[in-house]
């Protein structure tokens, strides 16, 4: 079972990719938070932003998680921090 969900990840990901940079899309939209996440972290590394839809009230959050394995090591992206604030400011 685990071998299956792995090889359907796989090819979630290379669709996701081959489909993202033919046609230059702007939203990926998915029915949970994981069906989408590692196909758009895999294309857009740092240059993307997460929006919950849905709930009551507005959910952004930037497309990385906590990079424990970077904290104090002055490593860190803020790019996509600084696409959620921004985003957030216009739509707010």
């Amino acid at each position: 079972m685990v071998i299956l969900l792995f090889i359907f990840i796989l090819m979630v990901i290379y669709f996701y990719t081959i489909y993202f940079k033919k046609y230059n899309v702007d939203v990926i939209i998915g029915m949970y938070h994981d069906q989408v996440l590692s196909p758009f972290k895999a294309l857009y590394k740092h240059d993307a932003i997460n929006v919950t839809l849905g709930l009551p009230c507005v959910r952004i959050s930037p497309d990385h998680g906590v990079g424990e394995n970077i904290m104090g090591k002055n490593l860190a992206d803020p790019r996509s921090l600084i696409l959620s604030a921004n985003f957030f400011s216009k739509i707010n």
